[in-house]
């Protein structure tokens, strides 16, 4: 049998750590058939004594040693502690597959609402670089906003059957085709079709974000996650809506496409990189 043991207090000269090293080499000894992974931060590891044939041990690492986060002025971050959480369930090497969850689902949020929101409110101002009406630009951005919100009633539902990964793939498919159509020309029917594939290709990616976001936490730490989260994404937002009339005005319409694609193809790479991740973590425990 396999039995992991959660070390990191192992550091720890009183309380738990105190008990934990004072059990372990005698359940060691007394379960010499059975094999004891033992799962420590990198300051534990250090200290730790205990040699056994069958003893394993691995690494977690952390940003702050529980030792440290256990005194009084201490606190242990929640991707600490899922990280810990993460190794104790898979018993993987490696980095945690959390904290990359985490990352994509921050960083995809934040870039697709940003490259969104900066594309969204520089297309009236290219329109009337253009010589177009308000009104074409109203018909524009009205098409745009259905973008944003009709899939709103099937993307769950794509989301619930193929997965997060997919669906935001998708949307990083479509920021690019928003992007190529922007640059093949600057008349009405560019501009609407551009809009409109913007804000499916934003919901895609912001719902899948969203989803994706669900599986980095537990639900005891979801308000502290999703408040970071929000915090990031509103920041960057809040950069694009500064910068894109200075942009569109100073640099072009087709140089802020082409500088959008920057973003998304770094989203796009997060995610390919993730999924990779998660087929090397499924892969792994499927031979297990």
């Amino acid at each position: 049998m396999r039995i992991g043991v959660d070390a990191t207090c192992w550091a720890n000269p009183r309380g738990y750590g105190r008990f934990t090293r004072q059990l372990l080499p005698v359940m060691v000894a007394l379960a010499p058939e059975d094999h004891f992974v033992c799962f420590v931060d990198p300051r534990a590891a250090d200290l730790f004594d205990l040699r056994a044939p069958n003893l394993e041990l691995r690494v977690v690492k952390l940003d702050e040693s529980p030792t440290t986060a256990a005194a009084a002025d201490g606190s242990r971050s929640p991707l600490d502690l899922l990280c810990t959480l993460a190794k104790f369930r898979t018993g993987k090497r490696g980095r945690c597959p959390i904290r990359g969850r985490i990352r994509a689902a921050a960083g995809s949020g934040a870039l697709s609402y940003g490259v969104m929101n900066l594309l969204m409110a520089a297309t009236p101002l290219a329109m009337q670089q253009c010589g177009m009406p308000f009104s074409d630009a109203a018909f524009v951005l009205q098409w745009h906003v259905i973008g944003m919100f009709a899939p709103g009633f099937f993307t769950g539902h794509l989301i619930k059957r193929f997965g997060p990964l997919p669906i935001m793939g998708v949307g990083v498919l479509l920021f690019l085709v928003c992007i190529a159509v922007s640059l093949s020309g600057v008349d009405l029917h560019h501009f609407a079709l551009a809009l409109f594939t913007l804000g499916v290709g934003w919901n895609f990616l912001f719902t899948g974000s969203t989803a994706l976001s669900l599986l980095a936490y537990r639900t005891e730490e979801r308000d502290r996650a999703q408040g970071a989260i929000n915090f990031f994404m509103f920041a960057v937002m809040a950069v694009s809506s500064l910068t894109s009339g200075a942009l569109v005005t100073t640099q072009g319409w087709a140089l802020l496409n082409v500088g959008s694609g920057a973003p998304i193809l770094l989203v796009g790479a997060g995610l390919a990189w993730l999924a990779t991740q998660s087929r090397r973590s499924a892969r792994s425990g499927a031979q297990r």
